[in-house]
């Protein structure tokens, strides 16, 4: 079992360095990694059809290509 307490430098695959950044983003122990929240986060579970997107709204869609894809061969080996 972890410590919660335990130093974030003690964690593998976090040296001096990173732990040195990530203090910077005041990550001191793991349990301050496993609160920690970044400061925007987006919803990319609600897909939208284009037509219901407002204008400047950001937005996941799901697209399928319907055409075959075109492949042209300027020069040899150049395409």
């Amino acid at each position: 079992m972890i410590d919660l307490k335990q130093d974030i430098q003690y964690i593998k695959g976090v040296g001096p360095a990173k732990a040195k950044l990530l203090n910077y983003l005041g990550i001191y122990n793991v349990e301050d990694l496993i609160t920690y929240y970044p400061r925007e986060y987006e919803d990319r579970t609600i897909i939208k059809k284009i037509a219901e997107i407002a204008d400047k709204e950001k937005a996941v869609i799901d697209v399928t290509c319907q055409s075959n894809i075109t492949y042209f061969k300027t020069r040899r080996n150049m395409s």
